[in-house]
């Protein structure tokens, strides 16, 4: 099936109202296939084996890798390392690609340094002889991280998206004879998926950033139940809805009681965070003081 699924695969350009020749497939695989992703993970399986006690995540052919220096006194060791490894790491993740004559693009292999520093030295980070770039924001299936580590720009993008859908939500109101049925039907679908976007780390937002979603979400309810001049507070019992909090934490419950049993529970970000003790740790390797949490003599 696979085969026949990869075989005698054609295809044309069409550029205007020029359409030209019919050409035949003969690399790759199928774009916006579900299968495309399954085969890829299976084909590229081997990439994650020479991370080592470094933590990686990997969605289809996205490859993330975070590498953390070792504590010091001094920023130059930890840039030092952070050029070894990251190097050494980059050129063992190339190994694959070139073994199984997949063609990997350097140019778009992109270095991000989290730090806490007023200006960050150079770090030259190199895969298969060629420099790669240092970037200071970067998206990564579909949230953007600063190298300060701030999610501001996904956090003003979700905002923007929800603003905007508050206003098609206002347009559909105005001059038209809808029911509250209907709006609420419009709210649910198309606008509060757009906040649930922030649900995971609500808790973790600035009380400020927190208010303006809070607002937002009213003035909606408010757009949906006709109902402007109520206040706040006396806002949720007089429509019978929940509030925003309500959403976040039902979702965070819904999580917490699921986590063990989903991908999430076992995956290499996850233990990041919780536990480091299945990992393995190459020999005077510099990252034990990684294993925080009361693991012992790991080897």
């Amino acid at each position: 099936m696979i085969e026949s699924w990869l075989k005698s695969r054609k295809a044309y350009a069409v550029f205007g109202e020029k359409v030209s020749k019919i050409f035949d497939i003969n690399i790759g695989v199928p774009q916006d296939s579900s299968l495309s992703q399954y085969v890829f993970i299976v084909f590229h399986y081997d990439i994650i084996n020479c991370l080592g006690a470094h933590s990686g995540h990997l969605f289809s052919d996205d490859l993330s890798v975070l590498i953390r220096s070792s504590i010091t006194k001094s920023l130059t060791p930890m840039i030092q390392y952070l050029e070894k490894e990251g190097t050494r790491i980059c050129n063992l993740a190339y190994a694959p690609f070139k073994k199984w004559k997949q063609s990997i693009n350097i140019s778009k292999t992109v270095v991000q340094v989290f730090h806490t520093q007023v200006k960050i030295p150079a770090v030259n980070v190199m895969m298969n002889g060629e420099k790669v770039q240092v970037i200071k924001e970067f998206k990564y299936l579909s949230f953007t991280w600063t190298d300060r580590l701030s999610l501001k720009p996904t956090i003003e993008k979700c905002v923007g998206n929800i603003q905007r859908s508050v206003g098609k939500l206002r347009w559909l109101k105005s001059g038209r004879n809808l029911s509250v049925t209907a709006l609420q039907q419009c709210f649910f679908t198309y606008t509060f998926p757009q906040s649930a976007w922030l649900f995971p780390f609500f808790l973790l937002l600035p009380e400020t950033q927190q208010q303006i979603l809070q607002q937002i979400f009213r003035v909606s309810l408010r757009l949906v139940y006709r109902c402007p001049f109520v206040s706040a507070h006396n806002l949720y019992n007089f429509i019978s809805e929940h509030s925003l909090e309500f959403f976040v934490k039902k979702y965070i419950q819904k999580r917490l009681k699921t986590m063990h049993v989903t991908d999430l529970g076992s995956s290499l970000f996850y233990n990041d965070i919780f536990v480091w003790n299945d990992y393995y740790k190459r020999r005077d390797d510099h990252l034990g003081h990684f294993f925080a949490v009361g693991v012992y003599d790991i080897y």
